[in-house]
């Protein structure tokens, strides 16, 4: 089960560390070829068709769910009935928003966010052109959670990473080539057409089954929707957050100014893609031990997972705001790099804030237990989407992104303690809480560091080799030891 967990994590791992790379080449290009007005619009149709595909009832990880137990029990009409629920869902939704993107494409550019009036019509073209992106990223979202409840992440991991490859590499032409932001949304659209098409030819080889759709009873529909309802509600709630959030800075920022945000935090959400890589391979693994009883390795997932990553985001936090400015600098330009470093060090430390929920987040999802995941993600959109509107106002994007790090700050020991309880303390021993205010402590003197790169760069170094060897020969067990080096091995 390890093993299988490894490979899985690693798949998935790969994928985000590869797009990563082709982000981190065709970001700077795009936002200085087609200038920060048209950069903000891309921005804004990518939120907006990420917020309304959240509108999904639940029903995606509830297929994860079904198609896993209909593997378990090698019952292809059970799959083939769960995939026609989340096909129903998804189309239903698809229709109404598009519906809703193509009319509401007006509003938003004259009325909700702050755009040039020359540019407006270029926007609500875009806008309207995202509908091909909500149809297409709706229907590859089935085809994913039935990947994901066959735990085929390799197949899974290897079409995203050539679907965002084509995606990325044929925006960065088209932009090169003089094409507007427009024409870049379409690609965007195309691209996620063929590799819906792709997924489709990829099943029908591995596992023809799940594409012989079935009406589906009641009984089904209703226990899909009972299982994916409270996580549909904690999943709606965090991309209000993460989504929302954003296009919230929008209202409150020139459009122009809504890349500074937006770059930033689309560095954030790299890294947490990355880290959720693993949670991608932890949930059907967790709802097949809690299907077995396994008390033991479910308790050892939640302590020692929580303890590594949140021991691994702290040696990753210091190096990571000492050098938020340099790298903006070489990455964007000293420019962008003026308006963004300040909102990138603050997004770093919410980072890493964040990395010991993940272990607690997929217990709470894979032993059925969502009202916790419910809370989590109101609080988190609580907290978030109000520091921004007292704070955006007043400090820009700088604020929305203090109000980020607070709702980590409030949100991350609410989840570990719900879902963690009585094992709490065997988390937080004392040798881990030393080590966390330590590297707290060096957070905050990272931020009051001078610049320069020379000496900010020997301080990161120092920082992470001191922070690593503390934890791994201090504070992690002989256990956590052996389980780090195997996932290092696989």
């Amino acid at each position: 089960m390890s093993g299988r967990l490894a490979r899985n994590t690693g798949w998935s791992f790969a994928q985000q560390v590869w797009l990563a790379v082709l982000g981190f080449v065709g970001t700077p290009i795009l936002f200085h070829t087609l200038g920060d007005t048209q950069y903000g619009l891309l921005a804004v149709v990518s939120l907006a068709t990420t917020l309304i595909a959240s509108f999904e009832f639940g029903v995606l990880s509830a297929t994860v769910w079904r198609v896993a137990d209909a593997d378990a029990r090698d019952d292809t009409a059970a799959m083939g009935a769960s995939v026609s629920v989340a096909l129903g869902a998804v189309t239903i939704l698809g229709l109404v928003g598009s519906l809703v993107l193509f009319a509401g494409a007006g509003v938003l550019v004259t009325q909700v966010f702050d755009v040039p009036a020359p540019l407006r019509p270029l926007g609500v073209d875009a806008l309207r052109i995202g509908v091909i992106i909500l149809i297409a990223t709706l229907l590859a979202s089935v085809a994913s959670s039935v990947w994901q409840g066959l735990q085929r992440f390799a197949v899974l991991s290897t079409l995203g990473a050539l679907g965002g490859t084509v995606q990325i590499v044929g925006g960065i032409i088209l932009a090169l080539l003089g094409f507007d932001a427009r024409w870049i949304v379409l690609w965007s659209g195309l691209t996620a057409s063929g590799l819906v098409a792709a997924h489709l030819v990829g099943l029908r080889r591995t596992r023809p089954s799940a594409l012989v759709l079935r009406v589906p009873g009641r009984a089904l529909v209703g226990a899909m929707l009972r299982f994916g309802g409270p996580l549909w509600v904690a999943g709606l709630l965090t991309q209000a957050s993460l989504a929302g959030g954003s296009l919230l800075v929008g209202v409150f920022v020139p459009i122009a100014a809504l890349p500074f945000f937006t770059v930033s935090f689309g560095v954030f959400q790299t890294l947490n893609r990355m880290a959720y890589g693993l949670s991608t391979a932890l949930y059907p693994m967790v709802a097949h031990l809690d299907a077995a009883g396994d008390e033991g390795t479910l308790d050892r997932v939640l302590v020692s997972g929580s303890r590594i990553l949140a021991l691994l985001g702290m040696a990753l936090m210091v190096p990571a705001i000492l050098l938020a400015e340099p790298f903006l600098t070489a990455w964007m330009g000293a420019d962008f790099s003026a308006e963004a470093a300040k909102v990138l060090q603050l997004l770093f430390a919410a980072f890493a804030l964040s990395l010991p929920a993940v272990p607690a987040i997929e217990l709470a999802r894979g032993t059925g237990r969502p009202r916790y995941l419910v809370w989590y993600a109101g609080a988190l959109a609580v907290v978030y989407l109000g520091g921004i509107a007292l704070l955006a106002p007043r400090a820009g994007v700088t604020g929305a992104a203090i109000a980020f790090l607070g709702s980590q700050v409030v949100t991350t020991p609410a989840i570990v303690l719900l879902v963690g309880r009585s094992r709490v303390g065997r988390i937080f021993s004392p040798a881990f809480v030393a080590t966390w205010l330590g590297g707290i402590g060096l957070a905050v003197a990272a931020l009051t560091t001078p610049p320069g790169l020379v000496p900010r760069t020997a301080l990161a170094v120092a920082s992470f080799v001191a922070l690593v060897a503390v934890s791994y020969l201090w504070v992690l067990r002989p256990e956590e030891r052996r389980t780090l080096l195997d996932s290092v091995r696989a």
